[in-house]
């Protein structure tokens, strides 16, 4: 039979045992929370990693999709350049042939027309022998030096002339009198003048004797221009 002692050391094991399987426990439990942690926190991050391969497999269908559309225009976007490329080509193909046939025609109407330029001095020079050797040129090319001469000895002539005849008109030039008549137009249809002017210039006029004057300086004046129109006939 157990004594008080002993039932009493009995218990207290007991209740150590108790404490010591519920510390086992509460570690147990606090093990076991954190593995069901972990796992949930694996599970979890195993639906994203599935959801993300879902995800990656729709984006790179998706992807390759687009890669095929973008291959497809690229493919067709060289078959137009291409296409463009050839027409190019031909075009300047043909430029350069119609330019090498306008080059050659250049040439050949070039090479015409100097046969043609040749042709022309050619006769030219024909014709200006024959005529410079016929009779008719001779006298011709005589009355012309003839005609030359004298038109060279009126010329002189005029010169000569217009140096006296310059001497002879001073007197003239330098009368103020006879100048301002001669410039205002008297005795000519050009002169206009009212009814007193009129009468001061007559009396002038008869003062100096314009009428005579005028007559005398005409000539002076007309004989060096009708020795030139000579000379230019």
């Amino acid at each position: 039979m157990w004594t008080g002692r002993q039932a009493f050391e009995r218990i207290e094991n007991a209740i150590v045992s108790l404490h010591r399987q519920e510390n086992e426990l509460d570690s147990a439990l606090a093990s076991a929370t954190a593995e069901a942690e972990r796992l949930r926190r694996e599970r979890s991050e195993a639906f994203r990693e599935l959801a993300r391969i879902k995800l990656d497999e729709i984006t790179a269908k998706r992807l390759v999709e687009d890669l095929d559309a973008a291959e497809a225009r690229a493919v067709r976007l060289l078959e137009r350049r291409r296409s463009e490329l050839d027409q190019v080509a031909a075009d300047r193909q043909a430029a350069l042939a119609a330019l090498e046939q306008a080059e050659a025609e250049r040439s050949a109407a070039a090479a015409a027309l100097e046969a043609a330029i040749d042709a022309v001095d050619d006769l030219r020079a024909k014709v200006a022998e024959e005529i410079q050797s016929s009779e008719e040129w001779q006298q011709a090319k005589a009355a012309y030096e003839s005609a030359r001469k004298i038109a060279g000895a009126a010329d002189a002539k005029a010169a000569q002339s217009e140096q006296e005849l310059a001497e002879k008109r001073k007197p003239y030039d330098e009368d103020p009198l006879f100048f301002y008549l001669w410039s205002i137009g008297y005795l000519t249809p050009r002169y206009k003048a009212g009814p007193f002017a009129r009468f001061m210039d007559g009396l002038t006029a008869k003062h100096i004797g314009f009428a005579d004057a005028r007559l005398n300086y005409a000539m002076l004046i007309q004989i060096p221009e009708r020795l030139r129109e000579h000379a230019r006939l």
